[in-house]
């Protein structure tokens, strides 16, 4: 079962009728490979997917995140993945990983989980606490809030820039203030001296060269 959208790129659809015509080529049994795009019938929500799944099967050459791992670890999915992007940081040892471009060991690993039931319950249960404990909206958000306050705890307390309510100005004054050296506030006038001038308030006079 094939499940998900047609991506917006230029021969995309094209691309989905060949895949269509060669599952029939090689199947042709009716209802052996189906194609359930968002646009068509089948699931109406990824969850029900998911849950109808016993393997989910990353089969890509190229990745960042996998976020369609990540969203079947959370359904207690046993996955195959190929070994690409940020496929083996993200499973963490809860599924298969095979050669990119290897369609047999693709298959040997799905026939494998496919026949060992209680592997398959094993690894999709680790899955789900692994994505539980790494993955979900609180962990992220406390993570970015955690680098936000590190970075801030380096950087000098110096007056807060107000508007005419009184309310701050966050980013009145431009990060290069923070570089220590004498600067001129004025506009750069022309010859070599001024492609080394940098305009910021409180600044000395142009270095000389």
């Amino acid at each position: 079962r094939l499940v998900g959208a047609v991506a917006p790129e230029r021969g995309a659809v094209a691309y989905l009728e060949r895949c269509r015509a060669l599952a029939a080529g090689l199947f042709p049994e009716k209802g052996t490979v189906s194609f359930e795009m968002a646009e068509g019938p089948g699931p109406a929500h990824p969850a029900d997917a998911y849950a109808q799944g016993s393997v989910a099967v990353l089969s890509s050459v190229a990745e960042g995140f996998p976020f369609s791992l990540a969203e079947a670890m959370f359904h207690g999915r046993a996955t195959v993945s190929t070994d690409v992007g940020a496929v083996r940081e993200v499973i963490g040892g809860t599924g298969l990983v095979v050669p990119p471009r290897d369609p047999h060991a693709l298959a040997e690993s799905c026939v494998e989980l496919l026949r060992a039931p209680e592997r398959r319950a094993r690894l999709g249960a680790a899955a789900r606490a692994r994505a539980q404990e790494l993955f979900t909206a609180e962990r992220n958000t406390a993570a970015f809030h955690g680098i936000y306050l590190e970075i801030v705890a380096h950087c000098p307390v110096r007056g807060a820039s107000v508007d005419t309510d009184g309310q701050p100005l966050p980013f009145a004054r431009p990060a290069e203030a923070h570089v220590p050296g004498h600067w001129s506030a004025a506009p750069p006038s022309s010859g070599r001296a001024a492609r080394f001038r940098q305009w910021l308030p409180g600044g000395g006079p142009a270095p000389r060269t």
